[in-house]
């Protein structure tokens, strides 16, 4: 946990105002350190969400699929000892832009080995600053992603056969930008096993077509921009890309603005 009590973090809260950790203290912005006698904390992975059943009338259990819940972290800041002007400015600070209750903030930050990365988040626990100078307060927040996800999207012209590189450790969600589409289209990962396929129909005269499969819609810019009645259900899923290469295609559409994705890290 070092790398992260030491990274610089930027947090942004709903309405764009910032506020920064671990940074140059001559900046506006800056609030203080994170205090690394607590340690930042839940970076390390997220809730593990069990699907078992203990075994009636027999000693063990079925587990069926396992998955990750949301990821809840915490971030404890000790405030600098500025005089009480600063310090109550640094202190209001830091509770605007963590005051994300109806829309998410940004948690961005970076640490060895990685490009930048980012939670979104909402505000868990209450606000809470505690102690005589110099002063903390704990940040308990809660992103609907189970995983860090790079802070830059990375775009990518796909057709046939495409490799696609996902270059964390964790699956991630994609979105396409498709135009002129057909009356079938067809979005495939056939690399890493077990391959995956998407189907949609009667998208056709659509003009733009988003397919954001994290966020499970289908949008249009021509006519009804929503479309998700165009996905072949239950023939079809929202694959992920793996980490590492892909083998990744697309039919029945030119992807003009590319096959967009975020690398993900456990």
């Amino acid at each position: 946990m070092s790398v992260q009590n030491d990274a610089p973090y930027t947090i942004i809260g709903p309405d764009g105002t910032q506020a920064l950790i671990n940074q140059d203290p001559a900046l506006a912005a800056h609030v203080g350190l994170v205090d690394a006698e607590v340690g930042v904390g839940g970076f390390d992975c997220a809730e593990v969400r069990e699907s078992a059943e203990d075994l009636p009338e027999g000693d063990g259990g079925m587990h069926g699929p396992f998955f990750y819940g949301r990821r809840v972290y915490t971030i404890p800041v000790i405030f600098l000892p500025d005089p009480g002007a600063n310090l109550n400015a640094q202190i209001d600070r830091l509770n605007r832009v963590t005051n994300a209750m109806t829309t998410d903030g940004t948690v961005l930050w970076t640490e060895s080995g990685r490009p930048e990365t980012r939670f979104l988040f909402r505000r868990q626990l209450p606000y809470r600053v505690t102690g005589a100078r110099p002063k903390r307060a704990l940040l308990g927040l809660v992103s609907e992603d189970p995983y860090p996800l790079s802070s830059a999207e990375s775009s990518q012209t796909v057709t046939t056969n495409t490799s696609v590189t996902n270059a964390g450790t964790a699956p991630t969600l994609p979105r396409f930008v498709l135009a002129a589409p057909q009356n079938t289209i067809t979005l495939a990962r056939s690399s890493p096993a077990p391959s995956a396929v998407m189907t949609l129909t009667g998208l056709s005269g659509a003009g733009t077509v988003t397919i954001d499969f994290a966020a499970k819609t289908v949008t249009a810019t021509i006519g009804a921009s929503d479309r998700i009645g165009a996905v072949n259900f239950p023939s079809s899923i929202w694959w992920e890309l793996l980490p590492g290469v892909n083998v990744v295609s697309v039919a029945g559409a030119t992807a003009t603005s590319g096959f967009k994705w975020r690398d993900a890290w456990l």
